[in-house]
Order: structure tokens, then sequence, then C-alpha cells
């Protein structure tokens, strides 16, 4: 098993590889590269009323906060759903695990994707 640990941008990326072959190491980084770009391009279409940021990538969970006034009557939670499907558009086959949302109002919530290798 091998484990890549690297940060970038105040993101920790630490990826546990049970194959050690080559190719699956450089799918691996594509994919994620992939991610990047789908929120970057979420965040282009969504802001200021909902951003996204990697939190931190780890096996294959991804963790995301979310920022921003959140129209409401568009409903909360289907913000955090288009980073799914934007993902999705790129290629990337993931599921929506679990959303944090804070006690206190607050113009914030933490989502949690599992990334389906």
């Amino acid at each position: 098993m091998i484990s890549l640990f690297f940060k970038r941008k105040n993101v920790v990326y630490n990826i546990f590889i049970r194959h050690e072959s080559s190719p699956f190491k450089k799918k691996l980084r594509k994919m994620y590269s992939r991610i990047k770009e789908a929120i970057k391009n979420y965040n282009k279409y969504r802001a200021p009323e909902s951003k996204a940021k990697i939190l931190k990538i780890e096996n294959n969970r991804l963790i995301v906060k979310f920022t921003g006034s959140f129209c409401e009557t568009c409903g909360i939670n289907s913000w955090i759903e288009d980073l799914k499907y934007e993902i999705e558009n790129f290629d990337v086959n993931i599921e929506l695990e679990k959303i944090i949302e804070p006690k206190k109002e607050s113009e914030f919530r933490i989502a949690i994707f599992k990334i389906k290798l």
C-alpha cells in the first residue's frame, strides 16, 4: 500500500493507494485534477450565492465547505447537490454522503462526498 500526502494552497491531500501500479496513480491524480476543475467551474457560475472550497481529500472522501447566502427559496441542499452533478460532468463518479449544518444559523455548510473508484 502506498500513501500519497501532499498539500497545495491549504488543501490537504492524503490518498492511500492499495495498488502500486503506475497507471492507477496517474488515474487517481487525473481524477483529483478533474474535481478541482469542477469546483472552479461551480464557483464561476454560482458565486456569490454559493462558493465551494475543498477542505480535504482523503482516501475516497472529498470534504467541501460551502459558503454564501444560499438563496433559500431554491433549497440549501440543492446548492450542494449541484456540485455533485458538476463533478460528474467531469467524468468522476461521486455520491453525496452527508451534509453537516451548523447548529446556529450560519452562511456555511460542510459536505462529505464519496468518490467511487
